[in-house]
């Protein structure tokens, strides 16, 4: 496994938490790159910044309301995002099973994911010990 695999892998596993995290599909729609003005803005805030960089704001619709913070995502993280959304979509799909909600997506997902993905969030598989 080469250097690249291991980044991808790793920001598929970080953007994987933050859908657990937010409870929430992220959607093309949901993305709007950033316009000049807060371009300017993120620069004189982060005099370090890569202007090659392109930048989104995610605000999902669940969230909007919740806060006024506009979620920031890279091109990379904005990929990332899309395709954990379309492997829940896809383990889902496989299960055969109907889902009411992207909530109960999630629930499944996190039966099926890694523990660590879900872990700290209200989707976290809460292991069945019994004491004897």
């Amino acid at each position: 496994m080469n250097i690249t695999s291991i980044a991808s892998m790793l920001l598929l596993i970080e953007e994987g938490k933050l859908v657990f995290e937010y409870g929430i599909e992220p959607r093309e729609e949901h993305f709007c790159e950033f316009t000049d003005a807060l371009y300017e803005t993120f620069r004189r805030k982060n005099p370090d910044f890569d202007s090659t960089v392109r930048l989104y704001s995610w605000i999902p619709p669940q969230h909007s309301y919740k806060s006024r913070e506009i979620l920031t995502a890279t091109a990379e993280h904005k990929d990332a995002l899309m395709g954990v959304a379309a492997r829940i979509n896809h383990h889902c799909k496989l299960s055969g099973r109907s889902f009411k909600s992207y909530t109960d997506k999630l629930h499944y997902a996190a039966s099926v994911f890694p523990p660590d993905l879900s872990e700290g969030t209200r989707f976290a598989i809460r292991p069945n010990i019994k004491c004897v």
